[in-house]
C-alpha cells in the first residue's frame, strides 16, 4: 500500500475553506482512478503546543506507480489544479510505502 498524504496549512477563511473541500475537492479526488481509499480531518491540539496544519487528507493507492499514474492523469492534473481553490496558500504533499508490523 502506498499513502499520500496532504498537509494544508490554516486558511483565511476556514469556513470556505472547508466548505470547498468538502463540496468540491473531495467529490474530485474520490474520482481518481486506483484510489483505495481516501480520508480527511481537521486536526485538533494535542497537549500545549500549536498545530502545524489545519487539516490532513490520506490518500491510499496499491503501490507508487498506480499513484503517479492517477496524479499524472489528466483528471489527477485537475485536482491538482482545484488545490488553490480551497487553499491558496497551497499544500505539503507527502508520499510513504505503508509496512503493516507481522504482515
Amino acid at each position: 500500500m502506498h499513502r499520500m498524504i496532504v498537509l494544508y496549512p490554516f486558511p483565511e477563511d476556514p469556513a470556505a475553506f472547508l466548505a470547498h473541500y468538502q463540496d468540491t475537492h473531495a467529490s474530485l479526488v474520490l474520482q481518481l482512478q486506483g484510489l483505495r481509499d481516501f480520508r480527511y480531518g481537521k486536526t485538533p491540539p494535542l497537549g500545549a503546543g500549536e498545530r502545524p496544519y489545519d487539516l490532513i487528507a490520506h490518500l491510499d493507492f496499491d503501490d507508487e506507480a498506480s499513484m503517479m499514474a492517477a496524479m499524472t492523469s489528466e483528471h489527477g492534473q485537475c485536482v491538482a489544479a482545484d488545490v488553490p481553490n480551497s487553499s491558496p496558500g497551497g499544500a505539503t504533499i507527502l508520499h510513504q510505502h505503508l509496512t503493516v508490523p507481522g504482515r
